[in-house]
Order: C-alpha cells, then sequence, then structure tokens
C-alpha cells in the first residue's frame, strides 16, 4: 500500500556496464586514431613548413646570383653555372643567348630583389619544385614581378624557368 508521498516501485531492467562500455570504447578508439593522424600530420606539415624557411635564402640567393650574371650579360656563366640539366635539355646555350637578348628589358640594369613568396611543391615521381616570386627594382627605378622555379641537382639550387613581367613603358625604353 503506498501513500501519496510515497512512490511507487517499478522494476526496471538494468543494463549491464558491459553493453555500454563497449560502444563508448570503440568511440575511444576511434577518437584516439583521429588524434593520432592529426598529430602525424601537424608534425609532417611543420617539418615542410621549416623546411621551407630554411631553403628560402638559399634559393633566394640562387635567384639573384642569375639575375646578376644575366643583367651583367654574363650568359655563359648563368647558363652553364645556374641552369638545370632539365632548363639545358629544353634550350641550347645559343638559344638561350638569344632569347636574353630579347627579354633586355626584363634583366638590363637588375638592381635588387625583394621577397614577396615562397613555396615548396613536393611531387612523387618528380624533383621537389622551390618556387620564388619577388619584386625586381631596376637601376633607373622599374620595378618588375619575378617568379622562378628551381630544383635541386646533387644538393645545389638550379634554375628550372624563370619569368619576368615588367611594365609596357620600361619595355618601351628599350626600343
Amino acid at each position: 500500500m503506498t501513500t501519496e508521498n510515497q512512490q511507487t516501485q517499478t522494476d526496471i531492467p538494468l543494463t549491464t556496464t558491459e553493453s555500454t562500455s563497449k560502444p563508448r570504447s570503440r568511440i575511444k578508439k576511434i577518437l584516439l586514431i583521429i588524434g593520432i593522424v592529426i598529430a602525424v600530420f601537424a608534425v609532417v606539415f611543420g617539418l615542410l613548413i621549416f623546411k621551407g624557411f630554411k631553403d628560402k635564402p638559399l634559393v633566394e640567393a640562387k635567384v639573384v646570383e642569375y639575375m646578376q650574371l644575366v643583367s651583367n650579360q654574363e650568359f655563359e656563366k648563368a647558363y652553364n653555372d645556374i641552369a638545370s640539366e632539365r632548363f639545358k635539355a629544353q634550350i641550347t646555350l645559343e638559344k638561350f643567348i638569344e632569347a636574353t637578348e630579347l627579354f633586355e628589358p626584363q634583366y638590363s640594369g637588375f638592381q635588387k630583389l625583394e621577397f614577396a613568396s615562397f613555396s615548396v611543391r613536393k611531387n612523387s615521381g618528380a624533383p621537389t619544385i622551390y618556387e620564388y616570386s619577388g619584386i625586381i627594382t631596376y637601376s633607373n627605378g622599374d620595378k618588375g614581378e619575378l617568379s622562378a622555379f628551381l630544383e635541386q641537382e646533387n644538393g645545389e639550387y638550379k634554375i628550372d624557368g624563370i619569368n619576368v613581367k615588367i611594365s609596357p613603358e620600361r619595355a618601351m625604353l628599350f626600343r
């Protein structure tokens, strides 16, 4: 018999801790695996960024050296010492000299290079490509935009390709 203030006791089947711990245990394992994957990804990403920061000044120095050599019309030295084997396979020294003379406004009077961006692209089965971009200042104060692509050969950075954009006004100075 129950009074108003008493509650009726009902038999509720209790679940065993075994049945609730299995899904929780499974969720914990999945979260642990996801956490490990994220941690490994973060470490790898961090190492790539560190490598990029380490390589940037060396790549930049090679691009500046190339620009100085071509600006000083030391084409053979730029081609033989700084161009990559892949670059040389695409163009002979004679064609390189012809092309460089055609693009005199892009190189002549090179004074300095200001950093804009740097990236490292690692492709499986292909060499790692280092892309450097910057702003060129010429001796007369003109500006230009540079994008250079480099790779490592025997531990040394070599130019794969270079693109220099200038204003139409600068191009007209060389007509």
